[in-house]
């Protein structure tokens, strides 16, 4: 599973190489999530998206099949129930240079969608006071403890569950490091796997950086905090 602009795309594309055989295709055992799809879904089961994604992963693992990719939530408790049949992997990028790409890819890829939830209209600094720009900077504590709940759950708490959720996957890598992920592939699996660049950014990354002033940089590292606590632990542990 993947959280959005961690080449995720690049990822699903590389292990669909090297895992996937052609009796797979033919048996339908390979599951790649439709994210427009699940958006529409999620608001029909009045779920929010992340648990409504927690169950739809739960259900294609309980299937058995070969490869699952997509942006999924999940848990601790789904993947200590999982991970006897089935191999966790991710990549994770640092969260606020993900926010960032997350938001210029929005803004400015070409649309190939009819139906395109995520598409962004508004300026910078209009959309950082937006829901969705508080979303964003917690994209690992929804994605990584998509766990219902009746009470509330803070920040810090949901930090130390995808934490602790992470820790259970079978690995973990950094965007920044992709080298040692690649390394730990070969290591866990015994091959080679090939990591293809796609879904690349239309605004290069610098550009992007010249773009924010001062101000509204320091919001975007505001909102990033909790989805921070998760990337820094997880480094401390990958390093």
């Amino acid at each position: 599973m993947h959280v959005p602009k961690c080449a995720g795309t690049s990822l699903t594309t590389a292990l669909f190489k090297d895992r996937v055989r052609f009796v797979d295709l033919i048996t339908n055992r390979i599951a790649v999530l439709d994210a427009a799809g699940s958006v529409k879904k999620a608001e029909k089961s009045s779920l929010p998206l992340h648990l409504y994604r927690a169950q739809a992963l739960e259900k294609l693992l309980e299937a058995r099949k070969t490869l699952v990719c997509g942006h999924f939530g999940c848990s601790q408790d789904l993947v200590a129930r999982y991970r006897h049949s089935h191999l966790f992997i991710t990549v994770i990028r640092e969260p606020v240079r993900r926010w960032i790409s997350h938001y210029f890819y929005d803004r400015y890829r070409r649309r190939k969608l009819f139906y395109d939830p995520w598409q962004i209209n508004q300026p910078l600094e209009e959309f950082v006071e937006t829901h969705r720009a508080h979303s964003a900077g917690r994209m690992y504590v929804a994605a990584f403890a998509a766990q219902p709940t009746k009470h509330h759950i803070g920040d810090d708490e949901l930090a130390k569950r995808a934490v602790a959720t992470l820790e259970q996957f079978d690995l973990v890598g950094r965007l920044e490091n992709i080298d040692a992920f690649l390394d730990g592939y070969g290591d866990l699996t015994g091959s080679t796997l090939k990591f293809p660049r796609q879904n690349i950014n239309p605004v290069a990354e610098q550009h992007m950086l010249e773009q924010i002033a001062p101000n509204t940089m320091s919001k975007i590292e505001q909102l990033c905090q909790p989805d921070i606590a998760v990337y820094d632990a997880m480094k401390k542990r990958l390093s």
